[in-house]
């Protein structure tokens, strides 16, 4: 029964598709099975044996609410309604909150987190003061190694110098200096008397600036030193560093000689700073003037010491003057040139005409070679004018004339067998500076007075110029430094020959440091330094660098390397050897450190005087004690004093 009626079911919905299939009015749909059961589960609700049930208990359903006031239909309505609106997520009821104790749990944490910050910060304070601490006990450490090691290093040679007899005194020679004198090798416990008399011009200097607030001159109050011990080492030194770095003075040798130290650096102003004091254009014109002026005079005490020597093969006769002096040691001196010489020219009474004219420029002196220009037998032609523009400009030619005088030797002089015609031509026109003369030019004051003039002071720039043929300071400080070095100069058999090279040419930080490392002349070094850290002409490292650095430190400057020197450390080096026995004058020095800063706020001064005092091991010297509370205090007081130099 059952089959027969699926099968007519069948065939009516296969006679419905096709005449569904068959007509353009309505577009067929497509569904798959659960679509198909899920729309037939619904037509079974509505239409289906449980439908009528369903009215019915709507029915009784609507009666019942409808004896209570209720419109069933229109809860239905209202139902619908809000079964649309999306459903929110419960939110869970909240329970009755204690707003004291809510209150009295944030102070709580708010006081714990107080002392938690608290000690966070004192922990992390501890812990950077406990390093700072031992990075200064470290650095005390490794300076005081430091310096033993090179004490001892110090006091080694000077013993094997004393014993192979190496050490002698200085000689009264021009042209070089002997070793450095074994009566000044500094004691490991006691003061030399050179280092006394050091020390009490620094206790001077240091008073007047103390009580009078006025800053006496440093050189001069050393220069008194080389007097007051007749030491000619220590006069020596004082004269060559005066003549740079300090005031001027008359010469006491000649009037038409130009005053010591009139054009010294130490007589220029630089407001611009320690910097500009020494790298400036205007400062390497006063450098090499100052520099020649001395090589001058001592070119002339040692031509007036040879021929007064010998005034009966070398007469001066008449009124001394320079173009007499001039012959006077042509005469003596003469001979002993090469037999194969030629001079051009002519004579006069005998000498060559150019070889006057050589001796009285190197004597500083261009009026008398011009006298020898006029009295020349054959003239000199057109180097006659350059000599008078030489003296009517104070020794120093225009750029245009340089520049002629240079062609002129290209040309002509180069060619010369005259040797002092073309040494004249290259001094005035600073050409050829890789030829040294060295027939003539055989010592070194003669050599550095020919490099020296042959320096190029001038701003102008030619085309001309070959870079062979240009001399500048920094040239020629790189060319005695390093091209040489202390190899060449022999600075270990003649240390202050090679202090005179690197001084007048400018090397001051190479020169203090220099003879820092020879323990007899690390007394000289002290005070040098000291001369140009109040001339503000030291070029010295950070203010708050550390006193057990190196030496000598190297900076960039503007595109220019300079030397650095470390002040503190060359104080604390040499003040090593005695501020156990001499308290009082090791405060003195210490006191010198009062611009530079230790690690801490405190300055070298108070950390250096304090340490001495604790190692010394006793009560010590009271008075520097109380002179190092009076200082500390108006230190603190009034910083800006007389701190700052």
């Amino acid at each position: 029964m059952d089959s027969v009626e699926l099968e007519s079911l069948l065939q009516q919905a296969e006679q419905l598709s096709a005449s569904i299939s068959g007509t353009e009015d309505f577009p067929r749909l497509e569904k798959n099975i659960n679509q198909i059961l899920q729309n037939s589960s619904d037509l079974w609700t509505r239409t289906g044996a449980n439908a009528g049930a369903s009215a019915s208990s709507m029915a009784k359903a609507s009666v019942l609410l409808g004896a209570k006031g209720l419109d069933l239909p229109q809860m239905q309505n209202q139902l619908k309604k809000l079964e649309d609106v999306p459903v929110l997520q419960t939110l869970e009821s909240s329970e009755e909150q204690d707003l004291e104790g809510l209150l009295r749990n944030e102070r709580q944490k708010i006081i714990v987190g107080l002392i938690e910050e608290t000690s966070r910060r004192v922990l992390e304070d501890s812990q950077r003061r406990h390093w700072d601490s031992m990075m200064r006990h470290w650095q005390t450490q490794k300076q005081e190694i430091l310096t033993s090691l090179v004490a001892s290093q110090d006091l080694m040679v000077d013993l094997s110098g004393v014993n192979a007899g190496q050490v002698a005194a200085p000689t009264s020679d021009s042209f070089g200096w002997g070793g450095a004198g074994s009566k000044h090798v500094a004691s490991q416990h006691n003061l030399t008397r050179l280092q006394m008399l050091y020390a009490r011009q620094v206790t001077v200097l240091n008073e007047k600036q103390v009580q009078q607030g006025l800053l006496p001159n440093t050189a001069l109050l050393f220069k008194e030193v080389g007097a007051m011990s007749d030491d000619l080492l220590t006069q020596e030194i004082w004269e060559m560093v005066l003549a740079v770095v300090g005031p001027g003075h008359t010469s006491v040798t000649s009037s038409k000689l130009p005053s010591v130290l009139d054009d010294s650096l130490a007589n220029t102003s630089f407001p611009e700073g320690v910097y500009e004091s020494r790298l400036s254009d205007r400062a390497h014109r006063q450098l090499v003037k100052s520099s020649l002026n001395y090589l001058h005079r001592r070119f002339r005490k040692y031509v007036q010491s040879l021929v007064y020597e010998d005034l009966y093969n070398a007469p001066i006769g008449g009124p001394p003057s320079v173009m007499k002096l001039a012959k006077a040691f042509l005469n003596l001196t003469f001979k002993s040139l090469p037999s194969h010489s030629q001079f051009e020219d002519g004579r006069i009474d005998g000498l060559p005409v150019w070889a006057l004219v050589y001796v009285c420029l190197r004597l500083g002196d261009p009026e008398s070679a011009l006298e020898v220009s006029e009295k020349a037998p054959q003239g000199l032609g057109d180097f006659h004018p350059v000599l008078e523009e030489l003296v009517k400009s104070g020794s120093q030619l225009s750029y245009n004339t340089i520049t002629k005088l240079t062609l002129t030797y290209r040309r002509l002089v180069h060619k010369s067998s005259d040797v002092f015609k073309k040494l004249v031509y290259c001094v005035l026109g600073q050409c050829d500076v890789m030829d040294n003369h060295s027939v003539v030019c055989d010592k070194l004051e003669d050599y550095l007075w020919l490099k020296l003039s042959q320096v190029k002071l001038y701003s102008h720039s030619s085309s001309e110029d070959l870079s062979s043929e240009v001399l500048t300071l920094e040239r020629l400080q790189s060319m005695l430094l390093e091209d040489y070095g202390e190899t060449h100069f022999q600075a270990s058999q003649q240390p202050f020959m090679y202090f005179q090279v690197l001084w007048l040419s400018g090397l001051f930080e190479d020169a203090v440091e220099f003879l820092a490392r020879h323990a007899q002349l690390r007394v000289h070094a002290v005070h040098i330094a000291v001369v140009l850290l109040e001339q503000n002409l030291l070029f010295q490292s950070d203010l708050n660098s550390s006193a057990g650095g190196q030496l000598l430190g190297i900076k960039r400057h503007r595109n220019v390397q300079i030397k650095q020197l470390n002040f503190p450390r060359l104080v604390m080096l040499y003040v090593k050897s005695f501020e156990k026995t001499n308290p009082s004058e090791a405060l003195q020095y210490f006191f010198l450190l009062r611009s530079s800063h230790a690690m801490t706020d405190s300055t070298l001064f108070g950390d250096s005087s304090e340490n001495m005092f604790l190692q010394c091991g006793r009560v010590g010297d009271r008075d520097a004690r109380l002179r190092h509370n009076v200082w500390n205090s108006r230190l603190q007081r009034y910083p800006s004093s007389w701190v700052d130099r």
